[in-house]
């Protein structure tokens, strides 16, 4: 999960976000099976799909910070990157089903 599925810097402290969001979209896909809504192989390849979606722009841009050859301006742009993506992360995950019902 999070970090542990992908390498990205640490420099934005990131890692435990991507853990946490990670638990709770294969929760979801978990769930889902589980309920005889979709074949596994489908619900993980939702996960992967989505979990890639939301960790793309974050990996890129803390590539970008952790390069360190931005100058002030610059950084500015990049932390507004950040976050941007997190903002997709939270809007994402406050669509997800409630905690016990089925998707």
């Amino acid at each position: 999960m999070g970090d542990a599925g992908y390498f990205k810097d640490p420099i934005t402290s990131h890692g435990i976000t991507d853990a946490l969001r990670d638990a709770e979209l294969l929760a979801e896909q978990v769930l889902a099976v589980h309920a005889g809504a979709v074949p596994e192989h489908v619900a993980l390849a939702r996960y992967e799909a989505t979990r890639l979606r939301l960790s793309r722009e974050l990996v890129e841009v803390t590539e970008s910070v952790a390069a360190y050859d931005w100058d002030a301006l610059e950084i500015r742009s990049l932390l507004r990157r950040v976050s941007t993506a997190m903002a997709d992360e939270v809007e994402h995950l406050e669509q997800l089903a409630p905690a016990g019902s089925t998707p």
